[in-house]
């Protein structure tokens, strides 16, 4: 057996008989923070596990056939032996052709399609969702727009998606885009529809389209947050006035911002 074959033995082995060791762990006599910080881990670990699956994948795909494996395609692959929907094994190869490891004809390795996803992603700081979004974001940026906007693109919709949900980074995402296409940003949300996306994400707070605002630098959009109203994208908690960090003025020559309205809990993206 080679060092890498035990090393996969061992990381396996570890895996199941952590998980076998918290399962059998009682939970009633945890206090809320601990039963806090627990589901926090293992969904941070959830966010981590398909990376794995995406170095398998790429290295399947890159030596090996489907017919080595009985099958007519990687996606019946997937289907039969992890019993997976015809849609869900189709996620899978998608995002492993994207976030997974790849090589040169000539053998030697490149980094993932989309690498500030990956890496997100590996540090357990995004979810599938997001992944999904982010590229099928990428698969929409115009063909005219040159690679180091590309890039950044991706970087900034990876760096967004760390502290936003899915509907926030696709209505982000969708904003990029119509200003890649039209020079600038939409008057209204409303102007993204149909160009860019079908059908506007709504708040799952109120129910109604995220709160979308043109300003000099750009825009703010957000959402109303637990209370359901409109606080000008302030949080109080998090010290966020209209969408930007109190650091973010004090480190400004501007004159000192007026004060965070009490109660206010927007989730902003700027």
């Amino acid at each position: 057996m080679s060092e890498a074959e035990a090393e996969v033995d061992e990381g396996i082995a570890m895996m199941l008989a952590g998980h076998a060791k918290l399962a059998a762990a009682g939970l009633d006599s945890l206090p809320l923070p601990k039963m806090v910080a627990l589901a926090d881990g293992l969904q941070t670990l959830s966010c981590q596990l398909p990376t794995q699956f995406h170095r398998i994948l790429a290295r399947l795909q890159a030596e090996h056939t489907a017919k080595e494996l009985g099958a007519k395609s990687w996606n019946e692959v997937l289907r039969i032996r992890w019993r997976l929907s015809v849609a869900e094994a189709g996620r899978r190869l998608a995002d492993a052709a994207v976030l997974g490891p790849r090589r040169t004809l000539i053998g030697l390795p490149l980094a993932p399609a989309l690498p500030a996803t990956a890496a997100a992603q590996q540090q357990g700081l995004i979810n599938g969702e997001h992944v999904e979004v982010i590229r099928k974001a990428m698969d929409k940026v115009p063909g005219f727009v040159d690679a180091a906007t590309r890039t950044q693109f991706e970087v900034d919709l990876a760096r967004t998606a760390i502290g936003v949900g899915p509907k926030e980074l696709k209505d982000a995402a969708a904003l990029t885009l119509f200003r890649a296409e039209h020079g600038a940003y939409p008057e209204k949300l409303d102007d993204l529809v149909p160009g860019v996306v079908e059908v506007l994400p709504v708040d799952l707070f109120n129910s109604k389209p995220f709160i979308f605002k043109r300003i000099d630098d750009g825009y703010l959009l957000y959402s109303a947050g637990d209370n359901g109203a409109d606080d000008g994208g302030s949080n109080e908690i998090f010290n966020i006035l209209q969408g930007r960090s109190l650091d973010q003025y004090e480190a400004t020559a501007q004159p000192s911002p007026p004060p965070i309205p009490a109660g206010a809990d927007d989730i902003s993206i700027r």
